[in-house]
């Protein structure tokens, strides 16, 4: 089990070192997860190995366990400041790991996509080890760094966090975890992740271990590989072109079909209805090129006369314009939007003078 927060009552120490008390977990449906080789560390950071518990673990029971760090009673804790984990795992220990409440939030920088939100969270103590750079992914999936945390009145006061992925999508009130990236490789360390987060976290954290972790090299992104969603209706199979709806969901490329005449990539594997899949692009990705110009999911994309980019290939005006495509307009890797922020390098001469 990677880092859960949990609460410790009634400890009771049984000699030689062994301990029992009630053991709260956050959420809850964890606890049924609990294996004896498990640490708990209390809010104190005395670490103590899980040696017993009865049937399968619930919320509240009791647990026994051996000190590990030092030989003394567990520290009570009624707000969700302790830790339990599986040694071994990776990211096992995480700095700030805790889940809570996107309360509200308003435009702040619209050209940095940028918002004051007012938080809260659940384990106070992971919370205040919080700084400037970790995230908060929210009810919709969606990631967000924090980019201003008040030094003193913390998350009593409003924050202000920014898109990570910057297609203009304000933070969902409701549920939400803030985490820290570990290391240089941004990797998610949270609860459970809902729907959207698999497509835009998990998905995202096994293409940098695959392509990078074991290559030892330093991480950068396959940028022939994107994540796809399928909300075309159909399975879409392997090894099949697909294009974008106006939506930004995949659809099968077909030569007779306005909306499958722009094929940017081949299936890596069957994409069920309203799921997400690898796709192999055509060209490769740059990520983020197009963030803020207007453009649309699908757009054909052209080298304009003031040497940036124009989706209008009747814009030119001069006798001795070239007309170059330089390749298609995408939305983000994992998500379905009509908002374009990357461009998918295509070049293709379409006239010269």
């Amino acid at each position: 089990m990677l880092n859960t927060t949990v609460y410790i009552d009634s400890p009771t120490s049984l000699g030689g070192g062994s301990y029992s008390f009630s053991m709260y977990v956050n959420p809850a449906s964890k606890a049924k997860y609990l294996n004896v080789g498990d640490v708990v560390k209390d809010s104190v950071n005395n670490e103590y190995e899980v040696v017993s518990f009865s049937g399968v673990f619930a919320d509240g029971n009791v647990v026994t366990v051996s000190f590990i760090t030092s030989d003394t009673l567990p520290a009570i804790d009624s707000d969700y400041n302790s830790i339990w984990y599986t040694p071994g795992q990776l990211n096992f220990r995480t700095e700030v790991n805790t889940d809570g409440t996107i309360a509200s939030q308003l435009l702040f920088d619209a050209q940095n996509y940028e918002y004051t939100a007012s938080v809260s969270w659940n384990a106070s103590q992971q919370a205040n080890k919080a700084v400037v750079g970790d995230r908060i992914v929210d009810a919709s999936g969606f990631e967000y760094e924090i980019t201003f945390l008040d030094p003193v009145l913390r998350f009593n006061a409003n924050i202000r966090i920014k898109e990570v992925e910057k297609i203009g999508q304000p933070p969902t009130a409701g549920s939400a975890t803030l985490y820290r990236p570990m290391g240089s490789y941004g990797l998610y360390q949270g609860a459970a992740l809902s729907a959207p987060v698999l497509a835009k976290v998990r998905n995202r954290d096994n293409a940098i271990l695959e392509n990078n972790l074991g290559g030892g090299s330093a991480p950068t992104a396959d940028r022939f590989i994107k994540i796809g969603v399928n909300n075309s209706g159909e399975t879409i199979p392997a090894n099949r072109l697909v294009s974008r709806l106006a939506n930004g969901s995949l659809v099968i490329a077909d030569s007779d079909s306005a909306s499958g005449q722009q094929p940017f990539a081949v299936t890596q594997e069957e994409i069920l209805d309203g799921a997400s899949g690898e796709v192999l692009l055509m060209g490769p990705n740059a990520e983020g090129a197009l963030t803020g110009l207007g453009f649309t999911t699908g757009d054909s994309i052209y080298l304009s006369e003031d040497a940036s980019f124009t989706n209008d290939a009747n814009s030119f005006t001069g006798e001795d314009d070239s007309i170059i495509k330089v390749g298609i307009a995408d939305c983000a890797s994992g998500i379905a939007s009509g908002v374009a922020t990357d461009l998918i390098l295509l070049r293709e001469v379409i006239l010269r003078p």
